[in-house]
């Protein structure tokens, strides 16, 4: 309805008012509905918007675990260990059952002890590591960055070929595993593994770095270097001791074998 139908509809329902007063009613009562229409269109477009930011949001997030080992004739002391996102904040999976095993020194090359996935999640930007070598008796802290595009492509192409993994006992929770090794000389090497499917797609060599005061991942202070390494190889198992006295895995490169338990790498 225009603006010229509403005055004339406006007089003739009521004669008595006059003119003017006709018109600058029927005038309000045209912006009135015409802010109404306006007030839809614009609920209308805004919700449109949520729905494409909702949807775009949702198809950035996956179904992942993670995993971490290192070879048996270079044992570590993990301090620490987490994927961060890119406000810093730490999210799941946690790697505890892995760095028990490591800890504990039952790890090896490519072992790994997975916790079930839960809910879909953004993909980390970066993995915080901190840890002891104890054949070197280097101390390792970093925060490493990593190729965000490169993983959403591997978990797409995966998805595309049916190379997804049911990441839970019960349902139906398909994604990828994330696997960390951490080979000899602060060689870091990071896999995604699924049905049939195992594809590096990053490394980086951290370089060792002077013993901190406070252990970053557990605030717990440091007094002396040589003390905490002395309460470290307390820990240690007469087996582990031994192969720490072998020499010859000095030569080893662990950074450019492929994991034990690895059946399905791609290149």
């Amino acid at each position: 309805m225009d603006l010229n139908c509403c005055i004339g509809h406006f007089r003739n329902s009521h004669p008595d008012i006059p003119v003017h007063y006709q018109l600058h009613l029927s005038y309000m009562r045209y912006l009135n509905r015409l802010n109404k229409i306006y007030v839809g269109v614009a609920f209308v477009l805004a919700g449109l918007f949520l729905f494409k930011v909702i949807t775009y949001k949702a198809s950035e997030k996956f179904y992942y675990t993670a995993s971490v080992s290192n070879p048996k004739e270079f044992p570590v002391r993990i301090l620490g260990i987490g994927f961060e996102l890119k406000n810093g904040s730490l999210v799941a999976p946690s790697f505890h059952l892995d760095e028990e095993m490591i800890n504990s020194f039952l790890s090896d090359w490519g072992r790994s002890e997975y916790n079930e996935a839960y809910e879909p999640q953004f993909l980390p930007e970066s993995l915080f590591l901190e840890y002891v070598d104890f054949r070197t008796k280097n101390y390792y802290a970093d925060t490493i960055q990593l190729p965000k595009e490169k993983m959403t492509a591997i978990f797409r192409d995966a998805k595309k070929n049916n190379l997804l993994e049911n990441l839970t006992s019960w349902g139906v929770k398909k994604g990828l595993k994330y696997h960390i090794g951490i080979a000899n000389d602060g060689n870091i090497i990071f896999w995604l593994t699924g049905s049939k499917f195992e594809k590096e797609f990053y490394r980086t060599q951290l370089q060792p770095k002077p013993f901190p005061r406070y252990i970053r991942a557990t605030n717990q202070p440091v007094a002396d270097k040589d003390v905490l390494l002395n309460q470290l190889f307390e820990e240690l198992a007469d087996s582990v001791k031994a192969e720490l006295k072998k020499e010859d895995s000095f030569n080893v490169q662990y950074k450019d074998s492929i994991p034990k338990y690895f059946h399905n790498l791609q290149p």
